[in-house]
């Protein structure tokens, strides 16, 4: 879609996408060669018919029809936020603003080979501090390996995730755990952190040497009866304005 809109250049790629205009009503009969130019020649009319029916009946095979039949692009039935929630709350910080901050929290998820690596720091309200004092700040970090750049399907997004300075590329053959320690031990110059929140699979190798260096780090199991009370805390947080996410 970028290239076809002109964002993006290269003549080595042909895209045609076949969609429903945003007005459309996606029931009625009249729009739906849209998106299946060969209606009623292989896609049958019966078949198509009856695919609508069943989602206009049943709310939860809407979004399959939309997307397998429509070419719409929708979100899951079953999605926690919408995206646009999430948008609208992101913004650049200027981190400085935060150095000598002394209730910083931090969680990590780190990854195995070929995946992303993250750590996200979180400040609290703080009725002292002249920036956002009233906001819950949350900023990430986001490690990507360069074998995810050679083998993962993902590696066109996180081409373009390092290009924009959204994600740091580390070296060797899988995520380098240094250079997230590191970095955190650099954030830790200027920022008090009270805790460092950890999933404990595969990480005893980097934990050990965190508090080799005395880092606070609290392991932190990823089960539903884990993160129910917080990810509802922060679901409120967000709808009542309360959060910023850089």
């Amino acid at each position: 879609m970028e290239i076809l809109r002109g964002l993006k250049e290269d003549d080595s790629r042909f895209y045609a996408i076949y969609q429903l205009d945003p007005d459309d009503d996606w029931r009625d009969e009249k729009v739906w060669k849209k998106a299946s130019p060969n209606y009623k020649v292989t896609v049958f009319e019966d078949y198509m018919k009856e695919r609508i029916l069943e989602a206009k009946n049943d709310t939860a095979k809407e979004a399959d029809v939309k997307t397998k039949n429509l070419n719409m692009w929708v979100q899951s039935m079953n999605a926690w936020l919408p995206n646009e929630l999430i948008d609208s709350h992101m913004q650049k910080l200027d981190m400085s603003q935060f150095t000598e901050e002394d209730l910083g929290y931090m969680g990590i998820d780190l990854s195995a080979v070929r995946d992303l690596s993250s750590t996200c720091i979180m400040f609290p309200p703080d009725s002292r501090r002249t920036y956002y004092p009233d906001k819950f700040i949350f900023k990430s970090a986001i490690y990507i390996p360069p074998v995810a750049l050679r083998e993962s399907p993902n590696r066109s997004k996180y081409e373009n995730f390092i290009h924009n300075g959204y994600a740091m590329l580390t070296t060797g053959k899988s995520v380098d755990y240094d250079r997230v320690l590191a970095d955190i031990m650099s954030t830790e110059k200027h920022i008090t952190i009270q805790k460092i929140s950890y999933d404990a699979w595969q990480a005893a190798m980097f934990v050990k040497n965190a508090m080799a260096e005395g880092l606070p780090m609290e392991p932190f199991a990823q089960g539903l009866g884990n993160f129910n009370r917080p990810t509802k805390t922060f679901e409120i947080l967000l709808r009542n304005d309360k959060v910023i996410i850089d």
